[in-house]
């Protein structure tokens, strides 16, 4: 993980499949939740996660690759917003399926 822009971070790692990336952001976000039930901080931490897969032999730009993560980030981070979710693993579970 490294950080990739004021608020923005990026995690690249190896997957076997979209459900264990999936999996990945689902535990991300848990980890959230778990931190805000905790009520140790004044504050409520929040996130818009999104993710591409990729092959060893894909051609694919760095870039497209970015671009396409940053699609679906915006995607959840609109879906998480209307459904009135906190961005936490509860708000990421809501728009899972549309980040397919």
């Amino acid at each position: 993980m490294s950080r990739f822009g004021g608020d923005e971070f990026l995690l690249v790692g190896h997957v076997k499949d979209e459900d264990e990336a999936r999996q990945v952001l689902r535990k991300i976000g848990e980890a959230v939740d778990t931190f805000n039930g905790t009520g140790q901080a004044p504050y409520t931490l929040s996130l818009s996660m999104g993710y591409a897969l990729r092959s060893a032999r894909d051609k694919t730009t760095v870039d497209a690759i970015l671009d396409e993560a940053d699609k679906k980030m915006y995607l959840n981070k609109d879906r998480t917003r209307a459904a009135g979710a906190d961005g936490g693993a509860k708000g990421f579970r809501s728009t899972l399926h549309f980040l397919k």
